[in-house]
């Protein structure tokens, strides 16, 4: 059932009543199906996987900063301004280790702070993870072991209830509330959050700002059985927590709900609640609300880690949602209010082992107004979906019957692996850019990236990325309205084959196949590479064999088909880096070391050389059949990932943002049949500099390698316009071949070189 929500009201005393008396939550949403959630192994990786604020708080003309420094080979500086657009526009102040205090600060004022970083040779600073805020302004003391009685204006005379501190601040409009470490029961810790208040956790027995350990856990938050521990209501200047572990205990409801509000959400543990770990929901027909979820970890809740209803600008930065029993994340719908643009950016997240998707995000106009038009802005960067119940990320146009609504996506420098259905799943049925770049996609159970569109045509640009030891294709496109244009990718052991698409032709460029049953259907391969020889050395190492295994009894693995390993080669199952031994083969029983508990099957083995390792090295060795083999316009050009201009393993983000120059979308789409005299408009995702475009950079073959066709070529800010040879296009299919040397006006270059086809 739905929560009932808190009645609005700004008395305190009122607050106070309501603090320990508010209804409670239920019902979960969605999924269905799925599995068992799934915790990390011990010693997995953790996040954030890029530079990120993770906490601020603030007192008297100061603020202490946390943040993590993850990778080498940058520099990091921390930027601030009382304007939230203009952080970045500010002074840098070099950082090194996790923390520092900045003096010196006006009292009374909300400062902003971002983390920039560059390249250790120098330039601009980019923009890594979060913008928080700080309230600089006295402090409210609480500290559970206090006396009744507290005025809460020294650490001496801290009040021992959050509540009386909220009290204080919300009669104020504002308040800094620094919190001890203790644990906070349930009497005490059901309360509405206001308007620019700042719950702060961390503080040790010296209560001061340099001593502060935002994440270190001991700052406790606990709420009766069925209850809410921490509520926000009617909140448009926003609230802050930071610093505390929320336990649920598997008996309270929702650990933050959010009602028609904002806030910031920092360095927080959200544990073993009985519904939601966050809620977010928004009623309101005339405002996005901003939520910040930054270095929090959501865990084991009996439905989503988060789920969110309405109009939001959401941003995820250096957040885990684990073993959740729905999914990691659920938006259904996020919704772009008339005339808007919502926006949704993760980055530097996990989402690892929930009981259905990692993170399915619904896109929709406005439920309860009516709309005409508006956009969402999705950027997924350098996060990670792996052993989720079903799709890793899922992404669904909700929209397509307005026309006046579209979708930007962009997914870069991502992992999605061992999820039980898709890596990722796009169902883009209504008007928008799709680009996925630089990430692996590898040991799903389902297909690797499934991509389909039920209305809208357009292209979706693929490049530089891998999709391995999936049990379904690689990449699959559906019902042949959106086809896809790889480049520079890797397509191997996929069990139903690299590329499959639909009734219309998709493309790949300068790609690579290896041991698959089927490189790929009604694809045009363009300057690709296909290998079916495990001895064939083309990448420095990687799998002779790959296998999906049916059964599991202890570690007995029986597998389809009959395998060629022979005992004593090194295994590894779900591509999860874990070094296995075949002690015995006795076909289809593969005897393994060991298998860890939770291994389920269907799921993928791989197989490597005697002696090697299981970690994946895709370069090029010397001899290699990749080598040379890329499309080019002059000086060779090599296969795959490492021969693209942005060269990179896939799934390894770099700590500097790259920019990415590619083309966004064609009209016609290449899924129609072209007029034969028909132009041809390509938009890029930047504005074109003009004198790049010429008739080296840009050609039109029918044949790889064969004779150019004499197009037309003009370009209007992002625009490429293509007109056709004298007497048309022919009755034959051709493709466009947009080549390395093309530059945006900024001076960004081509991503990665791509031929995109079109149907005569």
């Amino acid at each position: 059932m739905q929560k009932q929500p808190l009645v609005r009201v700004r008395s305190t005393s009122l607050i106070l009543s309501l603090a320990l008396t508010a209804a409670c939550g239920g019902g979960g949403s969605g999924g269905g199906g799925g599995q068992t959630p799934v915790d990390p192994p011990a010693g997995a990786e953790m996040t954030p996987y890029v530079a990120t604020l993770t906490s601020v708080a603030a007192g008297f003309s100061r603020a202490r900063v946390h943040y993590t420094l993850p990778g080498t080979g940058f520099e990091a500086a921390l930027f601030r301004s009382t304007n939230a657009a203009t952080v970045f526009s500010s002074s840098p102040v070099p950082l090194t280790g996790s923390s520092l205090t900045v003096t010196g600060l006006s009292n009374g004022s909300t400062q902003f702070f971002g983390l920039g970083v560059r390249s250790t040779s120098g330039g601009n600073y980019t923009q890594s993870g979060a913008v928080l805020r700080a309230l600089l302004s006295a402090p409210i003391y609480v500290d559970a072991a206090a006396a009744p009685g507290g005025s809460g204006s020294s650490p001496a005379t801290a009040y021992n209830s959050i509540v009386s501190a909220v009290l204080e601040a919300s009669f104020f409009g504002r308040g800094n509330i620094w919190v001890k470490d203790g644990t906070y029961p349930t009497s005490l810790t059901l309360f509405p959050l206001g308007n620019r208040i700042h719950l702060l956790g961390g503080f040790g027995d010296a209560f001061t700002l340099a001593s502060r350990d935002p994440q270190g856990g001991n700052t406790v938050l606990t709420a009766f059985a069925g209850g809410v521990l921490i509520d926000v209501q009617n909140n448009l200047q926003s609230a802050v927590v930071d610093g505390f572990r929320l336990e649920g205990q598997n008996t309270a409801s929702v650990g933050v709900d959010v009602d028609d509000g904002e806030v910031e959400l920092r360095s927080l543990s959200i544990n073993a609640f009985t519904d939601r770990g966050i809620r977010l929901r928004n009623a309101l027909t005339t405002d996005e609300l901003d939520i910040v979820i930054a270095a929090c970890s959501v865990t084991r809740n009996g439905a989503d880690g988060l789920s969110l209803l309405g109009a939001f600008d959401l941003r995820i930065h250096g957040s885990n949602f684990d073993a959740n029993i729905q999914e990691g994340v659920e938006l259904d719908d996020l919704s772009a209010l008339d005339g808007t643009s919502a926006t949704l950016l993760v980055e530097g997240s996990r989402f690892f082992g929930n009981g259905t998707d990692g993170l399915d995000a619904d896109l929709a106009p406005p439920a309860l107004a009516p709309a005409t038009s508006g956009s969402f802005d999705i950027e997924i960067r350098a996060s990670r979906f792996e052993r989720n119940g079903q799709a890793g990320l899922l992404l669904d146009h909700d929209f397509e019957s307005i026309p006046g609504y579209s979708a930007d996506i962009r997914i870069r420098e991502c992992i999605a692996r061992g999820n039980r259905g898709a890596g990722i799943q796009i169902d883009g049925d209504g008007p928008g850019t799709i680009f996925l770049h630089g990430s692996l996609v590898s040991a799903n159970v389902g297909d690797g990236l499934v991509l389909s569109s039920d209305s809208a045509r357009d292209v979706a640009i693929v490049s530089s990325s891998a999709f391995t030891a999936n049990l379904g294709a690689g990449v699959r496109t559906l019902l042949a309205n959106r086809t896809v244009a790889l480049s520079h990718c890797i397509l191997a052991g996929n069990e139903a084959g690299g590329v499959i698409g639909g009734s219309l032709e998709s493309g790949t460029t300068s790609s690579l196949f290896y041991l698959q049953p089927t490189a790929s259907q009604n694809t045009r391969s363009w300057f690709d590479v296909v290998e079916t020889d495990p001895l064939s050395g083309l990448f420095t190492n990687a799998p002779e064999e790959y296998l999906r295994v049916t059964g599991i009894s202890g570690n007995e693995l029986t597998v389809d088909g009959t395998p060629a390993l022979m005992p004593g080669v090194p295994i590894e199952l779900n591509d999860d880096g874990k070094s296995l031994t075949a002690t015995m083969v006795v076909s289809p029983v593969i005897t393994s070391s060991s298998v860890l508990a939770d291994t389920t099957a269907p799921t993928s083995l791989t197989a490597f050389a005697s002696m090697a390792s299981v970690d994946e090295d895709y370069t090029l060795p010397g001899g290699s059949a990749g080598l040379g083999a890329g499309m080019t316009n002059g000086p060779s050009v090599d296969a795959g990932p490492f021969g693209a201009p942005l060269a990179s393993a896939p799934g390894t983000p770099g700590e500097v943002r790259q920019p990415h120059f590619y083309p966004a979308s064609s009209n016609p789409p290449p899924s129609t049949i072209l007029g034969n005299t028909q132009t041809i408009e390509i938009d890029f995702s930047r504005a074109i500099q003009a004198n790049s475009f010429d008739a080296t950079t840009v050609r039109a073959r029918r044949t790889e390698g064969g004779a150019n066709l004499n197009i037309g070529i003009a370009t209007t800010g992002s625009r490429l316009t293509i007109t056709a040879p004298s007497g048309g296009w022919g009755t034959e299919d051709f493709v466009i071949e947009l080549h390395r040397d093309l530059q945006a006006s900024d001076g960004t270059s081509m991503t990665a070189p791509v031929a995109i086809p079109y149907q005569r």
